[in-house]
């Protein structure tokens, strides 16, 4: 089974408009919905919007570099790299996905149907 990290922007800046929580919220079910796909097609996934939901309430004094630190460690272990939309204003997907590409690991673009076409091809040739 291949395993897909699913990246894009989490957190809130003062300068995104909008509710920073019903930011927040969205970019959250936009990584659902990308690993509710993923698991219909019998591909594994680990998303960081979804392990750290609303930590920054329930721990709001951890650093950001924790959960970078922690994510990167999971990512040992993902064959692949999933972007969601807004990717390129995050400093954690831009990261990762810098993280990938220097193991030589592929990346797909979530929505786009071309993107996603070639990963079902990528994981089913495992």
């Amino acid at each position: 089974m291949k395993i897909v990290f699913i990246s894009g922007p989490i957190t809130v800046s003062v300068d995104t408009p909008g509710n920073p929580y019903c930011v927040r919220e969205h970019r959250t079910n936009v990584a659902r919905t990308a690993a509710a796909w993923l698991v219909e097609n019998k591909i594994g996934y680990y998303s960081p919007h979804l392990n750290s939901h609303q930590f920054d309430v329930v721990c709001p004094y951890s650093p950001k570099e924790f959960w970078y630190e922690m994510d990167l460690k999971i990512a040992e272990v993902c064959d692949g790299i999933l972007l969601l939309p807004g990717w390129e204003s995050s400093i954690g997907a831009s990261t990762e996905l810098e993280w990938f590409e220097e193991r030589g690991m592929p990346s797909f673009a979530w929505p786009d149907m071309d993107s996603l076409t070639q990963l079902l091809i990528w994981a089913k040739g495992s």
